[in-house]
């Protein structure tokens, strides 16, 4: 094969990919969670139910305080108390999740909240998930006996084609017949499901990646990590193919067919299956989402680029 010459002399050699690369759409890393200190008790006054007018000791606008709380912290003591709006001018706060009380003191702070570092999307840490020092690699960590996930309430825009990245330590500690380290909540408002990573022929550790557009599009055979180890898994779906990469390496392929994927708008699940309660076990690094599919030589560039950090 000759390569292909442009008017003007530019020749495109064999090989040589025309394209852009995957734009990334969420990413969550564990080196950027900290639990900011939460702000000075607050007297409130006029609620409504979920919305608190809080008249004394705004300190606002300010890098920390009181005026930090923002969308998607929590009321301390009360972790399903979740901030949706706050308007700074008229010093109101609204929540989900629980009932202000006039004349009550309220704190806020983000230390059960991980934060997407590209739109600021807030995914709440349940029932005790929680950062973990480890032994110098900082991640969230998830028991699944105790049913701990993280969950955000809404979903990205339709991907037709994506790439889902996770730096997970396994623990081996799965529950249930199809835990997912990520996927959309099903069904949403569409019964699809974008994206997804985790177990789906009834085998608890049978890692596979795909989509469900009526039916599961996914990597055959599936993949079984060993307890204890950190790894790089990378799945893809560039419009025909879908792909599953673990360490750097191609472990499973299949083409799709039917639909292409859309999004189920009914949010995002984290070492949890995409309806029931069914949890995946261990740690995560770095969750990313990308609009496109990475090319195997963009995954050995991410593997190159993290692999020290987790000690591969």
């Amino acid at each position: 094969m000759t390569g292909i010459t442009i008017t003007g002399g530019i020749t495109i050699e064999p090989g040589v990919f025309m394209g852009t690369s995957p734009v990334l759409m969420l990413g969550l890393d564990s080196s950027t969670y900290a639990a900011n200190p939460t702000g000075t008790q607050q007297n409130v006054s006029g609620t409504s139910d979920n919305i608190g007018f809080f008249p004394y000791g705004w300190d606002n606008p300010v890098p920390s305080g009181f005026g930090n709380v923002t969308i998607g912290w929590t009321v301390v003591g009360h972790p399903d108390w979740v901030v949706t709006a706050v308007d700074s001018v008229s010093h109101v706060i609204t929540i989900t999740g629980g009932t202000f009380t006039s004349g009550d003191f309220y704190q806020f702070t983000n230390e059960y909240t991980w934060f997407d570092t590209v739109a600021n999307r807030p995914f709440l840490l349940q029932n005790g998930a929680s950062y973990d020092p480890g032994t110098g690699i900082g991640a969230m960590s998830f028991t699944p006996s105790a049913q701990q996930y993280a969950q955000s309430s809404t979903s990205l825009s339709d991907l037709s084609t994506w790439t889902v990245e996770v730096w997970h330590y396994y623990t081996g500690t799965n529950t249930g017949a199809s835990p997912c380290i990520i996927t959309e909540v099903y069904p949403g408002s569409t019964g699809n499901i974008n994206y997804f990573m985790g177990a789906l022929d009834s085998s608890t550790t049978n890692l596979e990646a795909g989509y469900f557009n009526g039916g599961f599009q996914i990597t055959p055979g599936g993949y079984n990590l060993t307890a204890d180890n950190w790894y790089q898994i990378v799945g893809t779906y560039d419009g025909k193919n879908v792909k599953l990469y673990v360490n750097n390496t191609l472990v499973g392929q299949t083409t799709a067919s039917g639909s292409q994927p859309i999004s189920s708008q009914g949010g995002i699940n984290l070492m949890r299956r995409w309806d029931n309660a069914e949890y995946w076990g261990g740690k995560l690094g770095i969750v990313n989402v990308y609009k496109g599919a990475m090319r195997s030589s963009e995954v050995t560039d991410s593997w190159n680029a993290n692999k020290t950090r987790f000690g591969l």
